[in-house]
């Protein structure tokens, strides 16, 4: 059955020695006593409740090794089991336990490794169907680190997959340029889109740090990140990122010079605004994962980018009464356009709780009045209160889905978040300005 499935022997572990295998032995099992990752760990489980009830479900009509996704490789049919599987990845992962035990049993974990390695085999590195196309970068990613961190439990065909998958996905981009946006009148940035694409390539290095792309990767996914946030102004900094002046790596801008973007034609769209550190912190997982240094690309304009949702003021008038910062002094989220279009996000508490931990684990609230524990606190607090007010433990998450269930948005940045508290906790978060083609020797 699947809930017997059982880690490969070591002659199986041979067969693939390229996959850095994830040393579970550098970290602690000793739980942190720490507010933040306490809150962080409590919204998780709730995540996990809802994964392995209302959504697991929906996929109890499948029978055989691998689930049937229809030959359909529309981002609702492959992005929600990407995340969810991740998710519940995670939470096996740093054995995160309720009451002394773990939150994931041996049923939920095979139900991940279910949907992770379903999703692999039908990419079209594997024959599929899916893959190469707008965001497969983001649900590679999230199905090959859920894969990876569960790798002794993959076979060695799954294992296969899964390699084929990453490497890909991470290849396709060093043929390619970071997109970014026209300007003003431009009515989407490109910011969210360059980080979710870096994704893969800090994935596929720190994963396969031995292989002959491994230090391409790595470059290809500095050159996304700096772009992702880049403002004009940087186009003539002259600084040194990972070897090169930072005007070297830029071929454009997408965010304004506060730290604000534009996207769906709104400005300023504050949900977009808070996706950045969202998106941006996967690299601080990955990287830390296998050992390594996280580039301090992942840090660039992080600052700007947080201190425009904490501190910038948007004047009543010209924006939404009553004016302010996007973020309020009672955890509520002001929303500055004058059009309310997208309101609903301003409750997608997940993601500012998100933004709040990555600022202040990964060191960027350095220009806000108040730290990013502060503001996590706050926020992570109304997660839960929405979480708790549910039986399966979502917490209502419909955004751009026309009202319909979009949960899996709010779990795997949940569970990135607990991630990042647990990482930070291990000891294991460091940075690094090395150059990319030194990898991994020297990071």
């Amino acid at each position: 059955t699947l809930a017997a499935c059982q880690a490969p022997s070591n002659d199986q572990k041979a067969l693939e020695p390229s996959v850095y295998r994830i040393d579970i032995n550098r970290f602690s099992s000793e739980p942190s006593s720490d507010e933040l990752t306490l809150d962080a760990a409590a919204s998780l489980r709730y995540s996990v409740k809802y994964c392995v009830t209302t959504f697991q479900d929906s996929f109890r009509q499948y029978l055989g090794k691998y689930y049937d996704f229809s030959f359909n490789n529309d981002e609702v049919i492959i992005r929600p089991p990407a995340f969810v599987g991740f998710t519940l990845a995670v939470a096996a992962f740093t054995n995160l336990s309720d009451g002394g035990q773990p939150v994931v049993n041996d049923t939920d974990r095979a139900f991940a490794i279910r949907l992770l390695t379903s999703l692999a085999k039908a990419h079209v590195a594997n024959g599929g169907f899916w893959g190469n196309q707008w965001q497969s970068a983001l649900w590679a990613s999230r199905v090959g680190c859920g894969a990876w961190m569960l790798w002794d439990y993959l076979d060695p065909e799954d294992q296969e997959y899964v390699r084929n998958m990453v490497i890909y996905e991470a290849d396709r981009f060093l043929g390619m340029s970071a997109p970014v946006w026209s300007g003003p009148g431009d009515p989407d940035t490109k910011a969210e889109e360059d980080a979710w694409n870096a994704s893969i390539d800090e994935l596929a290095a720190s994963m396969m740090p031995g292989h002959r792309n491994a230090s391409a990767w790595l470059e290809k996914s500095i050159e996304y990140r700096l772009n992702s946030k880049a403002r004009k102004s940087d186009l003539s900094r002259n600084e040194i990122m990972h070897g090169r002046p930072l005007q070297n790596w830029l071929l454009g801008y997408n965010i304004y010079e506060d730290g604000s973007v534009i996207n769906h034609g709104i400005y300023p769209n504050p949900d977009y605004i808070g996706a950045i550190p969202a998106l941006t912190n996967f690299g601080a997982v990955v990287f830390p994962l296998a050992g390594k240094r996280i580039p301090v690309a992942v840090l660039f304009n992080q600052d700007l980018v947080y201190y425009c949702l904490a501190d910038r003021e948007w004047s009543s008038g010209e924006y939404a009464p009553p004016g302010g910062t996007i973020y309020q002094s009672d955890g509520s989220i002001y929303w500055p356009p004058l059009s309310g279009a997208e309101i609903e996000r301003k409750n997608s508490f997940y993601i500012w709780a998100m933004a709040d931990a990555s600022a202040n684990l990964l060191g960027f609230d350095n220009l806000t009045k108040q730290r990013g524990d502060y503001w996590e606190r706050l926020h992570g607090k109304r997660l839960l209160q929405d979480q708790s007010a549910r039986l399966d433990g979502s917490c209502g998450e419909s955004i751009e889905t026309g009202g319909k269930d979009a949960e899996y948005n709010a779990v795997e940045i949940i569970a990135m978040r607990y991630m990042l508290h647990w990482l930070k906790y291990q000891g294991v978060i460091g940075f690094t300005n090395e150059l990319p083609e030194n990898f991994p020797q020297k990071w």
